[in-house]
C-alpha cells in the first residue's frame, strides 16, 4: 500500500514563457502565428503526459511583455484560459506566477511607491487575475527580474505591494489560493539588495 506523505501533495511542473526563450522547445505566447505556437490538442497531450508523470499543478510564467493592451496580450490572454479548462479536465491545478512589478516589453521595474508606477502595477495584476479568475493558485513573484531601491523601497515594499494584490486577486478570483513567494536573500532586488547604479533604469 502506498503511504501518502503530506509534505508533497503539492508537485508543481514549471514552464517560463519568456521571450528570450522562444525556440521550437518552448511554447510561444509573444509572436502571433510564429514557430513554436501549440494547438489545443498539443497542450492536451502535454498536461495527460505531466499528470502521468505524478505532478498535480502546472504553473506558468507569463511575462511582462504580455503587459500593454494588445492583441498579442488578448490572444495569450485567451490561450491561458483555454489551458486554464483543459489543465482541470486533466485534473492538474492551474498556477499562474507572474513577477510583481516588471512590466512591460522592455521589462521595466515599476516603483510602487510612484503613483503612475503603481497604477500601472495594479492594472496587469487586476487584468490577468480577471481573466484568470478560477485559477487554483496565483503567484506573486518579487523578482529575476524585478524589485526596486527607489523612492524608499524595500523587503517591506514588496511584502506590502504583495498584500494589496492578493486582496485584488481575492476579490477578483475568491477560490484562488495566493502564495507570495521568495528568491534570494530573502527577497533578491528589493532595495539594499540591488546595485547602486546611476541611470539603472
Amino acid at each position: 500500500m502506498m503511504v501518502k506523505n503530506p509534505a508533497f501533495e503539492l508537485r508543481t511542473y514549471y514552464v517560463n514563457f519568456a521571450e528570450h526563450l522562444q525556440n521550437y522547445w518552448n511554447v510561444n505566447f509573444i509572436y502571433h502565428n510564429a514557430p513554436g505556437t501549440w494547438s489545443d490538442s498539443d497542450w492536451k497531450a502535454f498536461f495527460i503526459q505531466i499528470k502521468e508523470f505524478g505532478y498535480n499543478n502546472f504553473q506558468f510564467w507569463i511575462p511582462p511583455t504580455l503587459y500593454e493592451p494588445s492583441k498579442a496580450r488578448d490572444n495569450a490572454a485567451d490561450a491561458f484560459c483555454r489551458l486554464m479548462k483543459f489543465a482541470h479536465e486533466t485534473g492538474l491545478g492551474f498556477n499562474p506566477l507572474i513577477t510583481v512589478n516588471t512590466i512591460g516589453a522592455q521589462w521595466y521595474l515599476a516603483c510602487p511607491n510612484d503613483k503612475t508606477d503603481r497604477e500601472k502595477i495594479i492594472e496587469f495584476w487586476d487584468f490577468y487575475s480577471k481573466k484568470l479568475a478560477g485559477a487554483d493558485i496565483f503567484t506573486i513573484f518579487p523578482g529575476d527580474p524585478g524589485g526596486c531601491n527607489r523612492n524608499g523601497c524595500n523587503h517591506a515594499t514588496y511584502i506590502e505591494l504583495s498584500i494589496e494584490l492578493a486582496e485584488l486577486i481575492k476579490k477578483n478570483s475568491p477560490d484562488t489560493v495566493v502564495e507570495i513567494g521568495t528568491w534570494g536573500t530573502p527577497f533578491t532586488g528589493w532595495g539594499e539588495d540591488m546595485a547602486e547604479l546611476p541611470n539603472w533604469n
